[in-house]
């Protein structure tokens, strides 16, 4: 043990002293070409892999180490130093002393272990353990760890969290108009916590570091690995974004040290949007997309294997201190395909030796090979036309302009094209001459004026010569540029004759200072009149102010427009935007259509959606990560059928604005607490979805009480809440007293007998005073006394509710063909809740063939099996009479029957009435 322990700490020694080696004989110091890394990065990264060499690999491993020092130039074998080395210096010609230095006893001396830098007169030591610093145009990759206002911010390696300006940001549609409030509020739809994302310094400012991402190549990534390694080992390059073809991946090495390997993910113009999918570039988020569009993104098990090996490939590369390039990584890569290494081994010993050996070998033919190449001279005269590609983008160069000055567009060239007529050689005169002549047509518009630049000289010896066209009269300036206090003056002007407008008009625009307003009083005219014409008056307008600063045509028809495509009907606009005006400041790519998408996912009908959009018009504010989507999880978590779930918000679809912390979840645990079962809770939403819309504490909870003040008992509270769910939201004390003294008066049933009453059914309170007397009065007319009808009406509410002309008919079946007593009916009243051609006249035709005598309860109180069965007694067993029909809890948690829930209409809010 203590010799293997030994050996690794030689082998660590070993690599720190390659490496500083290395760095002292590399190129010349340059700050742009940073060798310094190997020794932290093999000394702590091989010990975080835990690799354990045997002694042929730590041979091998050896001399690779030692190839690789042996390649190295001696130019430079002073440069590097560690902590108090003497730094040779000329006191004579002045001296700065610089970061890492120190003066003793006369002599400048390191104070960090490093490289030394010697800009003009300042003399410094580049630490081999720099931290990552920050250059405008870095192209990083970060992780955002908070969402700020109007801010994101960025984890991105550096001594400082980085800051991502809301206006810093393209927004997805490609509109050009100022941030509103809306846009701050919906930040997290596109970026939120964990989120990694990449963008590009921008530069410092009073606040810290701020970056950009005003491209489509820039924004979230998904679908891959971050991975973290030294900053230094990743140069600053022209491109730090590469497609891998071959593999269908991306690979971004971000300067700060974070490196992303991911799906590939096309990139589209700026101000190019996908109507159909809303997705643009690297910023399309999950839940945005439909089922069919994750799964047609959904990265195939090739893809992810690519993703996997590359990742590991960079995790070796640092692991040995080698400058992380796309080449390398791509040899290492390629190398272990070759060899057919697995992806999990390319982290053992046996493959980082291999990749250190390979590393050898590529320097020593590069060194080899570098004589041979002749390096074309800096002014050489053959210059031409050259085109590169860059991304998406095809971009061209002129090799002959050697600093332009201006950017050029016109259709007889690319876009992108840099011009200046300064040309160093006389081969491209005759090219000079056509850009003049190209020049010359073009017109430039100033301050409302046009004026037209051409050359007057066309000679070789004075190319820049340009003259401006003068106005007509005097000789003073085309353009006088306002100061800033006048350009302000002004818009304080225009914004006064605005708010004059709207006071006149009655409307109140305290609200709007800070909001961007049009400069005229005719354009603010023009959408006080639109919005007049939508059915809005002016008392709506000063509800929300805030809608006064959409544009009627960027704004305000787009959105229209799309609600009507929709099918949201035209008649009901006007209610549309007095709940949610919110919706014309909505981008309808960005806003809209994701939450239409998530409607549809959601099994909505097509011809539905304009109807939920009309019932509930704030749902188009919802984000889809958010309250939405966790509503309808907990629903279908609790036993909600997912096939239901479409019928219950086109029911009901507050649902998707209600808090589950807040509303849903403590209204499910309150009914499990009353002794619903959760599934039977769950039936009873799929049924009528608005009881959710019931207040807890300022409804459900005080009916509950009136309940039991009224005599029912708290065991039966299930049932009754099962049987009528709408008596748990309605104001029930007022309508439970009515009842009471209205059956106390017709009856005479005391208090006990009415909790009877509501605990089998509930539905009573709901009825109204006529139809009950009716029902009375045809029972006594019967020949029943007021004692049997209260009997009866204790024993089968019902009767008061059920329909009088069928229980005619029941009745005088009862006297003519089954000629019972009275008595009977009295003790079975459920007798005209049956069906009389159905059950009724069947079974008694099959009683009385057989000569069987029995109860009513008997003959009707069970189902047609049992009943069948009965058929084959030949004598009436006493057990099996049964008692009045009672309500079954177990009935709410039975399966579901397979055509359920395709089509829904509104329920009644009674079903006995």
């Amino acid at each position: 043990m203590s010799e293997t322990r030994s050996s690794n700490v030689g082998l660590f020694s070993l690599l720190f002293n390659w490496a500083l080696k290395r760095e002292a004989h590399s190129l010349p110091p340059n700050p742009c070409n940073d060798l310094g890394t190997q020794a932290r990065v093999q000394a702590r990264k091989m010990k975080d892999l835990q690799l354990s060499l045997n002694q042929t690999q730590k041979v091998r491993l050896q001399r690779a180490l030692e190839k690789l020092e042996s390649l190295s130039s001696k130019a430079n074998s002073n440069a590097s130093v560690t902590v108090a080395d003497s730094i040779p210096v000329n006191y004579e010609d002045g001296l700065l002393k610089g970061h890492g230095t120190s003066e003793v006893n006369g002599e400048v001396v390191a104070t960090v272990c490093g490289v030394v830098e010697r800009v003009n007169k300042l003399v410094y030591v580049r630490s081999l353990r720099a931290r990552y610093k920050p250059e405008v145009g870095d192209i990083i990759v970060g992780r955002v760890i908070e969402v700020a206002p109007k801010r994101w911010r960025v984890e991105i390696n550096y001594s400082h969290d980085a800051v991502l300006m809301l206006s810093s940001m393209n927004l997805p549609d490609g509109i050009q108009r100022r941030r509103t409030a809306l846009d701050e509020l919906n930040m997290r739809s596109i970026f939120e916590e964990n989120d990694v994302i990449c963008a590009e310094v921008r530069g410092f400012q009073h606040d810290g570091l701020h970056l950009q991402a005003r491209s489509q190549k820039y924004g979230k990534l998904g679908r891959g690995q971050l991975l973290t390694v030294p900053s230094y080992l990743v140069k600053r390059r022209k491109q730090h974004f590469h497609h891998l073809e071959n593999y269908g991946i991306d690979l971004i090495l971000g300067c700060n040290g974070f490196i992303w390997v991911g799906k590939h993910v096309e990139v589209t113009d700026d101000m190019v949007v996908d109507p159909k999918s809303g997705q643009d570039g690297f910023k399309a988020d999950k839940n945005s997309f439909s089922p069919e569009d994750q799964e047609k993104n959904y990265a195939p098990q090739q893809t992810r294997e690519n993703i996997c090996r590359t990742a590991n490939a960079v995790r070796v590369l640092s692991a040995l201190g080698f400058n992380i390039t796309v080449e390398v990584i791509m040899e290492t890569v390629d190398l272990s395909s070759c060899i057919n290494v697995a992806i999990h081994e390319m982290l053992g010993a046996e493959f980082c030796v291999l990749v250190a050996e390979k590393e050898a070998v590529r320097r020593s033919m590069t060194k080899k090979n570098l004589p041979n190449s002749q390096p074309q001279p800096a002014n050489s005269t053959n210059r031409r036309v050259g085109s590169f590609k860059s991304g998406s983008m095809k971009i061209r160069c002129y090799a002959g302009i050697t600093k332009p000055s201006f950017l050029l567009v016109h259709s007889e060239l690319p876009a992108f094209t840099s011009l200046k007529p300064e040309f160093d050689s006389i081969s491209t005169l005759c090219n000079r001459e056509k850009l003049i002549r190209l020049i010359t047509r073009c017109q430039y518009s100033v301050s409302g004026r046009r004026s037209e630049s051409s050359y007057k000289d066309s000679s070789v010896s004075n190319p820049n010569t340009t003259r401006l066209g003068r106005r007509e009269r005097g000789s003073s300036s085309l353009y006088s540029r306002p100061s800033l206090l006048d350009m302000k003056n002004e818009r304080m002007e225009n914004r006064a004759r605005v708010y004059d407008f709207l006071r006149g008009i009655g409307i109140v625009p305290d609200e709007l200072d800070g909001l961007e307003l049009p400069v005229t009083v005719e354009v603010m005219r023009e959408r006080v009149n639109f919005l007049h014409n939508l059915g809005l008056t002016i008392e709506d307008i000063n509800n929300y102010p805030l809608v006064l600063g959409c544009s009627v045509k960027k704004n305000m028809i787009p959105v229209l427009d799309y609600l009507g495509k929709l099918g949201v009907r035209k008649s009901t606009f006007t209610e549309f935007l007095r709940r949610y005006p919110q919706v014309l400041h909505a981008s309808v790519v960005i806003d809209l259509s994701p939450v239409v998408k998530y409607l549809q996912g959601m099994d909505i009908k097509p011809d539905d959606i304009p109807r939920v959009l009309e019932k509930y018009p704030e749902v188009l504010g919802f984000k889809l990560e958010g309250t939405m989507s966790t509503s309808v999880a907990y629903l279908v978590g609790i036993g909600v059928a997912r096939r239901e779930i479409g019928g219950v918000l086109t029911r009901y679809p507050e649902i998707l604005g209600m808090r589950v912390g807040k509303v849903i979840k403590p209204f499910v645990e309150y009914l499990e607490k009353l002794g619903i079962p959760r599934l039977g809770v769950a039936r009873l939403i799929e049924n009528r979805p608005h009881i959710l819309g019931f207040g807890l504490e300022e409804r459900v909870k005080p009916n509950i009480q009136s309940l039991l003040e009224f005599c029912v008992r708290e065991e039966s509270l299930a049932s009754v809440v099962a049987q009528y769910p709408e008596i748990i939201g309605i104001d029930l004390k007022s309508k439970l007293l009515s009842q009471q003294s209205s059956l106390k008066s017709v009856i005479d049933l005391d208090p006990e007998d009415f909790g009877r009453v509501v605990e089998k059914m509930p539905q009573v309170v709901s009825l109204s005073d006529r139809p009950m007397m009716k029902h009375v009065d045809f029972l006594k007319n019967c020949g029943f006394s007021l004692e049997q009808v209260r009997k009866m009406v204790v024993g089968c509410p019902q009767l008061l509710a059920l329909n009088l002309d069928i229980m005619k008919l029941s009745f005088d079946f009862f006297q003519t063909e089954m000629q019972r007593p009275l008595d009977d009916l009295v003790a079975f009243p459920a007798f005209f809740t049956y069906g009389l051609d159905s059950t009724i006249k069947p079974r008694h035709k099959m009683v009385s063939k057989k000569g069987l005598k029995c109860s009513l309860g008997w003959l009707l109180n069970c189902s047609d099996e049992k009943f069948a069965q009965r058929m084959d007694y030949d004598t009436i067993d006493m057990e099996e009479m049964e008692s009045l029909p009672s309500f079954d809890m177990n009935t709410l948690t039975e399966p579901r029957s397979d055509n359920s829930g395709s089509d829904y209409d509104d329920d009644s809010d009674d079903d006995y009435v």
